[in-house]
């Protein structure tokens, strides 16, 4: 790590919650190549917040397997713009259609990413000891309302509640609304909105409920927390080196539970003569009709 400490932020406090201190090291030392998925997700970003494709540069090929594919790609990169495929190109304006659309329908006040706001701008702060870092997708110019887009393969609203905690959104969007706190002394309202990269792209509005935030912040104030020790320590443990144990997940346990009701509705028919089996009728497969 440098001797100057890089700032907390939505990505460092998601590593430290869903991974651990040392992988949090590691990845800021050796940032992950971006994929193509990923791509196109900052696209999306450029054109549907910032509405500018002059960062975006659009490279006739159908994948980067080959070596000038990859070798233009580089190019393109060390000259500070995006490459995108032109296959993923075309995902991306149909999904910048059905955001705007969308966002525009639901006849929001402010709209979504509209002009009454401002994208990307970061805000920082200081937090328990920590300097940090947040940078909104879009805040409005009263600071009330901050809006997330997120780019997915299921913008399913159910779906997605369940993957933000594993992604680290919910963390985000604690550090979001503490750093607006902070910063101008409002309590800010967060909202994702989720669009998917295949068709129909789809879109959903998803927000934490009042349990759900405070659980964010539980989390939010544990990685400051560990944050601050690992700089003061220089320490970046890993996993725990001690076994750990495997516990019955909920809802493996809840399938074992429907399997015992299973085994006791579908009780093999009985011979019983021609009248059939005792105590009722059999109907298709043996299953009893009396149940």
């Amino acid at each position: 790590m440098s001797e100057t400490p890089p700032l907390f932020s939505a990505s460092v406090a998601h590593g430290l919650i869903n991974a651990t201190p040392l992988h949090v090291k590691t990845a800021l030392e050796h940032p992950e190549e971006p994929s193509e998925i990923m791509e196109v997700g900052q696209v999306a970003h450029q054109v549907i917040l910032e509405r500018d494709v002059s960062r975006v540069a659009v490279l006739d090929f159908p994948d980067w397997r080959t070596k000038v594919a990859r070798d233009t790609r580089d190019a393109t990169r060390a000259a500070g713009k995006t490459p995108i495929l032109a296959h993923r190109w075309a995902q991306v304006e149909k999904m910048v259609r059905a955001v705007l659309m969308h966002t525009i329908n639901m006849r929001l006040d402010p709209v979504p990413f509209g002009p009454n706001g401002v994208a990307e701008s970061s805000l920082y702060f200081t937090e328990q000891g920590v300097q940090c870092r947040a940078t909104p997708d879009w805040l409005s110019l009263d600071h009330l309302y901050i809006y997330d887009l997120k780019t997915t393969g299921s913008a399913h609203p159910g779906q997605f509640s369940r993957t933000l905690w594993d992604k680290g959104y919910a963390l985000q969007e604690a550090l979001y609304r503490r750093a607006v706190k902070r910063v101008y002394d409002i309590d800010a309202e967060f909202t994702f909105v989720v669009v998917e990269i295949e068709p129909p792209y789809a879109l959903s509005m998803v927000a934490l409920d009042p349990e759900a935030q405070v659980f964010a912040d539980m989390q939010l104030d544990h990685a400051l927390d560990l944050w601050k020790r690992c700089l003061e320590t220089n320490l970046w443990p890993g996993y725990p080196t001690r076994t750990c144990y495997a516990e019955v997940p909920t809802y493996l346990r809840a399938q074992y539970e429907m399997k015992g009701y299973y085994d006791a509705v579908l009780v093999p028919p009985r011979d019983e003569g021609p009248s059939g089996p005792a105590g009722g009728a059999s109907g298709p497969f043996g299953v009893r009709q009396d149940l």
